[in-house]
């Protein structure tokens, strides 16, 4: 693990900058900036562990993590759309060789831009309008991460961390869960933002899975499945995947006789485990290849 320098020497205060560079935070864009010195210096952590870690930061805005980042000894690549907060981070990074800015939608960036040559980790506060975007990308592209670490609204985080215990279990909890280890980090209260919004949000860790169940073909027809499943909530198993058209009436009877799944139950009490046993099914069923 790195040795921290003084906690004191990692954070730097947002309400600072944009009082020093005359701006204000734009609410069209959802600008609440974290405060809390504490959780800065954690997120800091969980992203550099060791030094001259390359991290991909999504949305830096004023700096704040990516100043933690720095002194911890990241290898920086920021990406930042706002052209008033790129001035901002050049005033302050520019001299520095461990940083680099891409001032681009983190939507169209090229992810793998950033880890051409080594692994890395991703991190950023998601907004929630393409949080799923994003995810979907982590989740999705071959890239050769160490751990994502994101800040994302409360509910998205009981979403990817729930179980089949769990009433938040949806499509995104099992698509990311077959790839990913989850765990919630952190939880953070309005107040730890300026200016508070309205919800509360969390920090989630994303690792890769040390035996993927599949490869990408396999584990994106597995997707399809999980969303036809979760596609009508009210209904159970055996009607939510017919009427989302995954297989005929016939064939999805015979893919639960297979697997031995009781088609009356929802989608959600399904454990990640038994939706590749679904979708094995499915398979032997179809004729399909199994996975690779």
């Amino acid at each position: 693990m790195t040795d921290v320098p003084d906690p004191n020497d990692l954070f730097i205060d947002p309400r600072r900058l944009l009082k020093e560079f005359g701006l204000v935070p734009k609410r069209s864009w959802g600008q609440n900036f974290l405060v809390s010195s504490k959780a800065v210096v954690e997120i800091a952590r969980l992203c550099v562990d060791e030094p001259g870690r390359r991290v991909l930061e999504i949305g830096p805005g004023l700096g704040t993590l990516t100043h933690a980042l720095l002194k911890l000894g990241a290898d920086l690549v920021a990406v930042e759309r706002d052209r008033e907060m790129c001035d901002v981070l050049r005033a302050q990074y520019s001299d520095n060789p461990n940083f680099q800015l891409e001032e681009q939608d983190a939507a169209k960036y090229r992810y793998q831009d950033a880890f051409a040559s080594t692994k890395g980790v991703i991190a950023g506060n998601l907004p929630y309008q393409i949080t799923g975007q994003i995810l979907r990308r982590v989740i999705d592209e071959p890239l050769p991460l160490v751990r994502a670490v994101f800040m994302v609204q409360k509910e998205v985080a009981d979403r990817l961390v729930a179980t089949e215990k769990d009433k938040a279990r949806g499509a995104l909890s099992v698509m990311v869960q077959l790839r990913m280890d989850v765990r919630r980090a952190l939880r953070l209260k309005p107040t730890a933002f300026f200016p508070p919004p309205k919800v509360h949000s969390a920090i989630v860790v994303f690792e890769p899975v040390e035996d993927p169940a599949g490869d990408g073909d396999y584990l994106r027809g597995v997707d399809r499945l999980v969303k036809a499943a979760f596609s009508s909530r009210r209904k159970t198993l055996r009607n939510a995947v017919k009427s989302a058209g995954f297989a005929t009436p016939d064939q999805f009877e015979a893919v639960l006789a297979i697997s031995g799944i009781d088609g009356t139950r929802r989608a959600e009490t399904l454990s990640n485990q038994e939706f590749l046993s679904l979708f094995d099914a499915f398979l032997a069923e179809t004729g399909s290849v199994t996975r690779k």
